[in-house]
């Protein structure tokens, strides 16, 4: 069996801080979020982004769930808004509203 050494383990964590907080700025809103949890470093890393482009369409929900995720995906906009700290160059929200139409 190999052995592993503990700092080949983490190499996220040894990116230069300039590519750390560069990285979020090239994935979707969604992503960049995710990102948060890799490490103490990468933890606010998103805050600064200053293209925020929310698609829900990457919600992947089924219809009995539909009210529930955009719900969540408001609630998500909402709360980046509270916790962004950088100037916001770029802004968007696409929101897919299904309607039913009697005929």
């Amino acid at each position: 069996m190999v052995e592993v050494q503990p700092q080949s383990l983490d190499r996220i964590n040894t990116l230069p801080q300039d590519t750390i907080e560069k990285i979020p700025t090239l994935l979707p809103i969604q992503d960049a979020l995710r990102t948060s949890v890799l490490s103490k470093k990468w933890r606010h890393c998103w805050k600064g982004m200053p293209k925020l482009v929310f698609d829900d369409k990457y919600l992947n929900c089924s219809s009995s769930s539909k009210e529930i995720n955009k719900y969540k995906f408001v609630t998500t906009i909402f709360h980046v808004f509270l916790l962004h700290n950088g100037p916001i160059l770029e802004f968007s929200i696409s929101i897919n509203i299904d309607t039913e139409i009697d005929e």
